[in-house]
């Protein structure tokens, strides 16, 4: 009996290696930065997909957040998680329990990044372009990682929770609503280039009011 005891120790042991408490100090902070770059990331490339925004700064800070988003894909299967009050650091279970809650949807999230490297090929096709920079709008899924950092802290902070959560509604409402803004923009100015490279919109669009037969154009 004590040999299979030993041996069942072992391979608990085995199976907790490399597995990380979730209540680690290290741990907290990094899913506090991931849920700030899911935050920006959904902001800056719905304002990215409306304005064809391809400064360097913006394109080099989501690179960052995408790459940063995918190593927490990568550790999601060696952080343990809090069970009714008990720590898990089971790997097994680690893993069973990412793939039924968040997995596929945080890998539909980056699924297309190899089309974020389009813009970069100047071969490439202006039509495909466009549908690369519409198929990023699947970024703004990674607002999920984000409801569940709060999620998670909701029922750990007592009297807290109700200043947590109306905090939490506070950022998806107002990253609906920009999200919202950027596409109602669209509508009336696709910043489709001119012969000229210069950018325009409809000019029956709501974004143009002609008065005094002048086109002026007004954001909204």
């Amino acid at each position: 009996m004590a040999k299979v005891d030993d041996i069942s120790t072992l391979v608990l042991k085995k199976k907790q290696a490399n597995c990380v408490s979730p209540g680690s100090w290290y741990i907290q902070l990094w899913e506090g930065l991931i849920a700030l770059t899911c935050l920006l990331t959904t902001i800056l490339v719905t304002f990215q997909i409306a304005f064809q925004a391809s400064q360097n700064g913006l394109m080099l800070m989501l690179h960052t957040f995408d790459a940063l988003f995918v190593l927490n894909i990568i550790l999601k299967f060696n952080i343990g998680y809090i069970d009714k009050g008990t720590v898990v650091l089971n790997k097994e279970k680690i893993k069973d329990r990412y793939f039924k809650n968040r997995f596929i949807i945080d890998v539909i999230s980056c699924f297309l990044l190899p089309l974020d490297y389009i813009e970069y090929f100047d071969a490439a096709a202006e039509d495909f372009k466009k549908v690369a920079r519409a198929l990023k709008v699947l970024k703004i899924l990674r607002l999920y990682s984000l409801t569940s950092y709060f999620g998670h802290y909701e029922d750990q902070l007592g009297f807290n929770t109700k200043a947590l959560r109306s905090f939490k509604y506070f950022l998806i409402a107002y990253t609906l609503i920009h999200s919202l803004s950027c596409g109602w923009f669209m509508l009336a100015c696709p910043n489709e280039a001119d012969v000229k490279g210069s950018f325009k919109c409809y000019s029956d669009g709501w974004a143009v009011v002609k008065k005094q037969s002048k086109l002026n154009l007004v954001f909204y």
